[in-house]
């Protein structure tokens, strides 16, 4: 039976360990001291630009930051909410981050960072604040007040995202330290020393996003177990236990769908592992990743906390969107009511639950999944726009069919998990999905104007209209280029 949930129990579970400064975690790892990878390892690795589409591959060791190969790649993108970022005082976590991607080159230093990004996944969260909520709850039209909290808010997120971006550049990093490490220092050692390798390869995944590279987590936990790993042994016993039976069962079991995760998380103890209270997702599941995080609205009511966009040209925007996605009804932008649009509020506790390349939103009753929602792209025109005096104007939640919503019930007297959708093998329908990917070349394009917008999910919304009505209509391997996108009037 699972353990008794609060909104915060995920966040008690994983700060587990010794704390250090600020209340960040730290543990400590078995490895083999001597190997170091590289000398001098910041001046082989193109640092500045890790995870854009200018980076110099050409470098010694630009394999270790090369996002070309993760079918994920647009988590590493820059995301840009404000036009300047004022200094801030990093965190000790996020020094530890920068540290480790300017100057880590063991394999020592490899565990050791995937372990402590692995416990501080709560702090990370705290860190970047995107619980706050950018929108208050009073008549803020015309305040200039409003538009200096506004301003303060998205700088927050701006850093918060910039730090999770870190982050994961971190953890790609290491994995393929370790990658590397297990084809060449460490293709003669012991299955014990190999076997280690492969088991912190699995933990930077479920780091990163959980179960959303399950496939990626699934192989290397099987060569973990294949070469006599038995018990994970760097966190807490609770933490230990429980990612012994994930990793196990992830290892050994095929059917990993929705239903029968949940079901076996459950049973088995470790649905705390893969479960999350927020982060930077996909989880509009249209590749393009967001500030997102679950929070209290009021003692009895939660909500998904996303970041909202602002707009600068939001009528062209506004007035696009539905002829990419048919909408149910009108929309009307004249008024507005800052609850009922800027949330969806749910009456049970929420969680996260990224999947094999998909990202569900769970609500939990009564200590067991009472529905499991699908989002694509939900809350796209709940946004800020500004009119010609700089007033921020809150639009109408867009209303659209929600493909899939409600994908599994729970059935009281039955006690069974129900699967509500027709796709047998409980994953969405990918040919109906509204995807922002391919659009424009973000990942390999050499235009550095690119980055404002892969960055700008406005931007990317006007270039697919472009893209699926105009010059690619009908074509493959095609993309829209900043300059089309200037004659177009959108840049």
């Amino acid at each position: 039976m699972m353990k008794k949930y609060t909104i915060l129990l995920i966040l008690l579970v994983i700060l587990t360990g010794c704390k250090g400064k600020e209340g960040s975690n730290t543990v400590s790892i078995d490895a083999p001291e001597d190997y170091v990878l590289f000398e001098n390892l910041s001046d082989k690795l193109d640092i500045k630009n890790a995870g854009l589409s200018t980076y110099d591959y050409t470098k010694e060791a630009a394999f270790l930051l090369d996002i070309s190969k993760e079918a994920d790649y647009e988590k590493y993108f820059y995301k840009k909410y404000v036009d300047n970022v004022s200094e801030y005082e990093k965190s000790e976590l996020e020094k530890t981050i920068d540290d480790f991607i300017n100057n880590g080159n063991s394999i020592a230093s490899a565990y050791s960072f995937i372990g402590n990004m692995y416990v501080n996944k709560g702090k990370l969260l705290e860190i970047s604040k995107f619980g706050s909520y950018c929108f208050p709850y009073y008549d803020f039209a015309g305040s200039d007040v409003f538009k200096d909290k506004l301003q303060t808010c998205y700088q927050g997120y701006e850093i918060g995202a910039e730090l999770y971006r870190k982050a994961n550049l971190g953890l790609l990093k290491a994995r393929n330290m370790l990658k590397y490490a297990i084809e060449n220092q460490l293709k003669e050692e012991s299955d014990k020393v190999r076997a280690d390798a492969h088991l912190l390869i699995a933990i930077s995944y479920l780091a990163q996003d959980e179960l959303y590279q399950i496939l990626e987590v699934k192989k290397h936990a099987a060569l973990w177990k294949e070469l006599g790993g038995d018990k994970v042994e760097i966190f807490s016993k609770e933490t230990n236990e429980e990612l012994n039976e994930l990793l196990k069962y992830v290892a050994y079991n095929e059917n990993t769908g929705v239903i029968e995760l949940l079901k076996d998380g459950i049973e088995k103890g470790f649905i705390n592992q893969v479960v999350s209270l927020g982060g930077v997702y996909n989880y509009l599941n249209d590749d393009f990743y967001l500030p997102v995080s679950i929070v209290k609205r009021d003692e009895n009511q939660y909500a998904i906390n996303p970041f909202f966009t602002v707009y600068h040209d939001a009528q062209k925007v506004f007035s696009t969107f539905p002829l990419l996605v048919k909408p149910e009804k009108p929309i009307d932008v004249s008024s507005y009511n800052v609850q009922n649009n800027l949330d969806r509020l749910y009456n049970n506790p929420l969680y996260i639950l990224p999947l094999n390349g998909a990202v569900y939103i769970l609500e939990m009753k009564d200590n067991k999944p009472l529905k499991v929602e699908f989002l694509n792209p939900a809350y796209y025109d709940t946004s800020y726009f500004r009119d010609e005096t700089i007033k921020p104007i809150i639009v109408n939640d867009y209303g659209y069919d929600m493909l899939q919503r409600d994908y599994i019930s729970y059935e009281k007297d039955s006690g069974e998990f129900v699967w509500n959708g027709n796709i047998k093998d409980q994953q969405p329908d990918k040919s109906k999905l509204f995807k922002l990917r391919n659009v424009m070349d973000c990942l390999h394009g050499n235009d550095e104007r690119l980055i404002d917008f892969c960055s700008n999910r406005g931007r990317l919304i006007r270039a697919k209209y472009e893209h699926d009505n105009y010059k690619c209509r009908n074509k493959e391997n095609c993309f829209m280029t900043v300059d089309d996108m200037i004659k177009r009037g959108d840049y």
